[in-house]
């Protein structure tokens, strides 16, 4: 097997999506050295072509991603003549896919320099040195299944060619449909509206060539089409019309088997020279089409492996088999998706055949991406064999679960379950979705039934303690997490759960263990490291400088916030800043000016100072009792002057009953588990009040429900929380589920009820954080 170098150029000025793709398979292929000594070939990895005219990549209008014109003849010359590589003897290998590109004729006249083009000519080609590749089809890569085809020619392109005037003249339905249109297909593509092109072209393209038996390729502004393999790939045989084009590995292959070259000057001679070709000849030529278009041109990465065949084949090597390069591409995709390298996977996966495999791996990098509704679209179009359906109906309950379909998810977990018993993921993500829909008892029976068939598995050890936690069982639930640390002390989240139990049953060490949120938070771990001052520990301040930040979410903020009042009681001369989310600088600005504390927003640059701490590490190191919270009557006035109350207005009840509903922020994981319906508050309001004279609003964020009648919106009233808290100053109660509002009203002192959740509910509500207690 020959070996190859890859001479990667970075500082290249043009790159295309298509020549990124290439040299990914390049890349990861097993024949490529990183030994310039050792290599038979070495690939220049600089985009000559700057190619323009590619089927419609994603977002993009055009497959360009750097530079913006051709690469000049003398840009070619010179980085040939000056790359390092050029002075080994090895052959270099030139991917020139443009053909509006033309060489510098010197470079013909170069036997080491290999030319690899889709535009080869029988004048400009070289046999045995340069190779003619084929062009990337515009539509699907993979084949359509055989169906009745009524039609016995057809085509449809732009006018680009006199040999295309002369198919018009041949349009005689109902066997004959040729329709020459006014812009190519790529044109309207790149160009126009490319979504909309994409499908109504797309539709127009497949059902022509699906209905035909042969299909023509004719030459357009240059000598190839790309329509060769698309025919091919629709199940027609195409009708080449380009006299002077050297086919794709015509090295390699014997075109005459399963096309029909034509000379242009027999154009209309077509419907003749088709019609004595027999039904027998006719599946012959389309059976083999789709053996060689299944072999050598299913994928890119099948079509860089045919490249480097013909390469081994002229040095009389033993060529790497397609399906292994396959098996390495697929592999580094998955290795590059759970890295967190999703453009490299994506990349990876682009150069493949659409095999289960490949789209059961697009599938997890569309959960990855959280795009349940692309995941659900690829497995509804793939059929996967009997050792991928279990891994099939994970994915699709994951899929489902993105999508808030909870029961839905459980019903095809327990169908998957049916077919391979206790399948560890199945079951897993089965006990997940029925902690996430509070069916406690029957995510233990899974868990305790994981762990019971492997006891010391320790992804089983913390299923079931986590399960347990959930079910306050925090006794069993810690003793567990203990052995999943005695197996791997490096388990942040089992840390930080035994943390959070401690705080749970009031014991102060859960403030140290609570430090553990750093290594299992990684959203955390990236804001810690952004301060490079020296952590403050407690130690003496005097008139030093402290920046304390703000962590977490809004309520969490609010919630800790009355440790600043603590701390600068401890260290009256210490100058202290509080760096906190914009949207909180207007609460917190005035009531902490008082105290001498300035407050920042955390997009202002990084001051000056001696310490820095986070705020949820103030607990720990200033009043870490939990049987004794300071400031729980209250600790922030409003920074809004209060309304005037009506002397006559009813008992007003502001309402929250959806939690983590913020703008542009996704919900946590906890969100739904922390809600209500708005049946169940309004229910709730009626139980708490218990009076005649009520008057309810909502401040609910994002609701675009209806509300029930006599229930005011207030909702587009809370631009920020000083306005949310002059808001809270024109109400008399508040009742509502656990979200950043309970801890602004609980901050202010404010009359409020809590409807927190029945077994579970945040190591935050055990104590008497707030002066009102929380309605269970």
């Amino acid at each position: 097997m020959i070996s190859f170098y890859l001479a990667e150029a970075e500082d290249w000025p043009f790159r295309t999506v298509w020549h990124d793709r290439f040299f990914t398979v390049l890349k990861h292929h097993p024949a490529r050295t990183e030994d310039l000594e050792q290599a038979d070939y070495i690939f220049l990895d600089a985009d000559f072509a700057l190619e323009t005219n590619w089927p419609y990549y994603g977002a993009q209008t055009k497959a360009i991603l750097k530079g913006d014109r051709f690469p000049t003849n003398e840009e070619i010359l010179e980085y040939l003549f000056e790359h390092p590589a050029s002075g080994y003897g090895r052959p270099l290998v030139l991917i020139n896919m443009n053909p509006l590109a033309q060489w510098p004729a010197i470079v013909q006249a170069l036997p080491d320099v290999l030319v690899v083009s889709h535009c080869h000519t029988t004048e400009n080609y070289r046999a045995g040195i340069d190779v003619s590749f084929p062009a990337m089809p515009l539509l699907d890569r993979h084949c359509y299944p055989t169906r009745e085809r009524s039609l016995l020619l057809s085509f449809r392109g732009a006018n680009s060619h006199p040999v295309r005037e002369q198919l018009q003249l041949l349009h005689q339905p109902p066997e004959i449909e040729i329709e020459l249109i006014q812009q190519t297909y790529w044109g309207a593509l790149n160009y126009a509206d490319a979504p909309k092109g994409l499908s109504t072209e797309h539709q127009i393209y497949t059902d022509l060539m699906a209905r035909s038996r042969f299909s023509v390729a004719p030459r357009g502004h240059d000598i190839f089409s790309y329509r060769l393999l698309e025919i091919i790939a629709a199940g027609a045989v195409p009708v080449v019309l380009a006299d002077d084009w050297v086919l794709p590995f015509s090295e390699l292959l014997d075109w005459s088997e399963f096309s029909l070259p034509v000379a242009e000057e027999q154009c209309l001679d077509l419907p003749q020279i088709l019609q004595a070709i027999s039904a027998e000849q006719w599946q012959s030529m389309q059976q083999r089409s789709q053996q060689v278009y299944q072999q050598y041109f299913y994928s890119l990465a099948r079509q860089v492996n045919t490249l480097l065949l013909i390469l081994d084949q002229r040095s009389g090597g033993n060529p790497t088999p397609a399906v292994a390069i396959e098996a390495v591409l697929l592999d580094r995709a998955q290795q590059d998706r759970l890295s967190g390298e999703l453009a490299a996977a994506k990349a990876c996966l682009t150069t493949l055949p659409r095999s289960p495999a490949c789209v059961l791996e697009q599938v997890r990098l569309a959960l990855t991406e959280q795009q349940p509704g692309t995941a659900l679209a690829l497995l509804e179009s793939v059929t996967v064999p009997e050792a991928e359906r279990a891994e099939y109906y994970n994915l699709l309950g994951v899929a489902q679960t993105q999508l808030g379909h909870w029961d839905t998810a459980i019903a095809t977990y327990q169908q998957g379950l049916k077919q391979y018993p206790l399948h560890p993921k199945l079951s897993t993500n089965l006990c997940l979705a029925l902690r996430q829909c509070d069916r406690l008892p029957e995510a233990l029976e899974i868990s305790t039934a994981l762990l019971t068939e492997q006891p010391e598995n320790i992804d089983r050890l913390q299923l079931q303690a986590d399960t347990l936690n959930l079910a306050a069982a925090y006794d069993k639930a810690l003793v567990l997490y203990q052995q999943v640390l005695a197996l791997a002390p490096e388990r942040a989240n089992a840390q930080l759960a035994i943390a959070e139990i401690l705080l749970r049953q009031g014991k102060a060490e859960g403030w140290e263990a609570y430090e553990a949120r750093f290594a299992a938070e990684p959203s955390l771990a990236v804001l810690a490291a952004y301060y490079p001052q020296p952590r403050w520990q407690g130690e003496e301040l005097g008139s030093r400088s402290l920046l304390v930040w703000g962590e977490q979410g809004y309520g969490d903020q609010i919630q800790f916030s009355r440790y600043l009042w603590v701390l600068r009681d401890r260290y009256p001369q210490a100058r202290i800043q509080f760096q906190t989310d914009a949207v909180l600088v207007p609460l917190f600005a005035e009531p902490l000016a008082s105290l001498g504390i300035e407050v920042i927003a955390a997009q202002v640059t990084k001051q000056l100072f001696d310490f820095q701490v986070p705020l949820l590490s103030l607990p720990r190191l200033v009043w870490p009792s939990l049987q004794e919270i300071p400031y729980s009557a209250g600790w922030l006035p409003c920074p809004l002057p209060p309304p005037r109350k009506a002397a006559n207005r009813k008992f007003r009840v502001g309402i929250v009953w959806q939690a983590g509903q913020r703008a542009g922020v996704q919900k946590s994981a906890t969100a739904d588990q922390r809600s209500c319906s708005l049946k169940a508050m309004l229910e709730a309001v009626q139980e708490v009040a218990q009076r005649p004279d009520l008057e309810v609003v909502s401040l609910q964020l994002g609701y675009e429900g209806v509300l029930p009648e006599g229930v005011m919106d207030w909702g587009d009233r809370l631009v920020d929380f000083a306005a949310t808290a002059q808001v809270l100053m024109e109400l008399d109660l508040l009742v509502t589920v656990d979200t950043a509002i309970v801890h602004l009203a609980g901050a202010m002192g404010y009359e409020t009820y809590l409807l927190s959740a029945q077994v579970f509910s945040d190591w935050r509500w055990q104590f008497d954080w707030y002066l009102f207690r929380m309605h269970p």
